[in-house]
């Protein structure tokens, strides 16, 4: 995933948004806003990863998540600024791909969890609806093992906790004086993680971690 072309999709959703909101609201008259705010969020997301040594093993991972949002938004007359953070503690699918090249062909299996994130939101307003871009860092637990493809027990595993920075944009909706329904998208790129793998003859292995992730949130405001 090139986050260069996340941005320009971004924007273009962004552009698309103002576009739309403003031609349901012919006067940029803004709603309430401000306020903090709990709801629950519906997520789907998708990841891929590379493991590299002399070989290499790629996985996809689609996922269905559930978790919970909390924030806090300030208004300035149509400028909305806002603070959100979300935790999903549920697992994603276990993947599995196999390494082949020389030597013993072995399969990674690799999991992702316990997802936290922090970011800052800047919108405007048109009536009932906020179009607006995000931004800050998120923190997620990335687990992976490696079998023998011929069978057999874990030969060797691995658990971090890895944190990057991440982009995105969303357009809430204000369904009621309190009622908040939310679309966003966001993206984030891990980078390279290098790991000591004993499976390799205590090889380095890069980890190379990306997700794409769509969210639904029914939040309440008070």
């Amino acid at each position: 995933m090139n986050i260069l072309k996340n941005l320009r999709s971004i924007t273009k959703f962004l552009s698309i948004s103002i576009l739309a909101t403003s031609a349901l609201s012919s006067q940029a008259s803004a709603s309430e806003w401000a306020g903090s705010y709990i709801g629950l969020s519906a997520g789907f997301e998708q990841s891929d990863s590379r493991f590299e040594d002399t070989r290499t093993a790629d996985t996809d991972n689609d996922t269905k998540e559930v978790g919970i949002t909390v924030g806090y938004r300030h208004q300035f007359n149509n400028f909305v600024v806002g603070i959100a953070g979300d935790y999903f503690p549920g697992d994603s699918n276990v993947k599995q791909a196999s390494f082949v090249g020389a030597g013993a062909n072995t399969d990674m299996f690799e999991e992702l969890s316990e997802e936290k994130s922090l970011s800052i939101q800047l919108g405007y307003a048109f009536e009932k609806f906020l179009p607006y871009i995000t931004a800050g860092r998120m923190q997620i637990k990335h687990d992976f093992h490696t079998r023998l493809t011929s069978g057999g027990g874990v030969l060797e595993q691995h658990t971090k906790n890895r944190e990057t920075s991440i982009v995105g944009a969303g357009l809430s909706y204000l369904i009621k004086e309190n009622r908040i329904l939310s679309f966003e998208y966001r993206q984030a790129d891990f980078g390279n993680n290098s790991n000591v793998m004993t499976t390799f003859g205590s090889n380095n292995v890069n980890s190379d971690l990306n997700i794409e992730k769509t969210t639904i949130t029914y939040s309440w405001k008070f």
